[in-house]
């Protein structure tokens, strides 16, 4: 895949882009809206089971909410089904809320699910080192930290 983008603008600017891999498949997308708040852009998915995805990102921490959901950060990936969110991914962030509570995030990058009516949060860490390790179905990273 080769992808290309230009642009001309001042101060922090981001550029958020969907790929969907569909090889041999029929197309997943049921609807896609570009998704703007504030200083941030990104994109609301729906794809054709009925599954939500929506992606927000900003150049520098900003207040990012998403129905019930509230973040102040950079990034937030939400994946609804049932239209309750059900996991995601949260990027520089420094507060969470969900339902107007804050959540105890020790970690400014972290991964969450919903579990039992709970809240699981799991940090996201860069690994140290990795190797390339050999399978049946081929070479895969064996990530360390």
């Amino acid at each position: 895949m080769d992808v290309h983008a230009n642009w001309k603008g001042k101060g922090n600017q981001i550029l958020v882009t969907l790929i969907e891999p569909m090889r041999g498949t029929k197309s997943r997308v049921k609807e896609l809206v570009p998704f703007r708040q504030k200083n941030a852009t990104g994109f609301y998915w729906e794809v054709g089971d009925g599954t939500n995805i929506t992606f927000v990102a900003a150049p520098l921490p900003t207040e990012l909410k998403i129905g019930q959901f509230g973040v102040k950060g950079r990034a937030v990936f939400l994946i609804r089904r049932m239209n309750e969110i059900n996991r995601g991914i949260v990027l520089s962030s420094s507060e969470l809320t969900v339902d107007g509570k804050k959540q105890n995030v020790e970690a400014e990058n972290f991964e969450f699910r919903f579990e039992n009516g709970a809240i699981k949060i799991v940090p996201i860490r860069a690994p140290e080192t990795f190797k390339w390790t050999k399978t049946p179905k081929g070479l895969i990273p064996s990530y360390r930290d």
